[in-house]
């Protein structure tokens, strides 16, 4: 029973704090979002070597799943 209590106060302290601090969350998201700004992204990914990457990955997955020996795996294995 003392345990149950001293869990229900830690629970409603912790309750208490987090809503004594509203928007504190989206505070720091903006403050993230202006370090990394969407444009930057987009400009930076090569489109022409990510489709042929995602249409082997499939096969690649089904040639790695039939191989049952580490021996079987290797020429398998993507190399970077």
């Amino acid at each position: 029973m003392k345990t149950t209590n001293i869990l229900i106060a830690a629970a409603a302290l912790s309750l208490a704090g987090c809503s004594s601090f509203p928007g504190s969350g989206t505070r720091q998201a903006d403050k993230h979002d202006a370090h990394h700004p969407a444009a930057d992204c987009a400009s930076k990914v090569d489109l022409a070597k990510v489709d042929p990457q995602k249409k082997a990955m499939p096969d690649m997955h089904r040639k790695m799943m039939a191989a049952r020996t580490p021996a079987e795996r290797r020429p398998n294995a993507p190399r970077s």
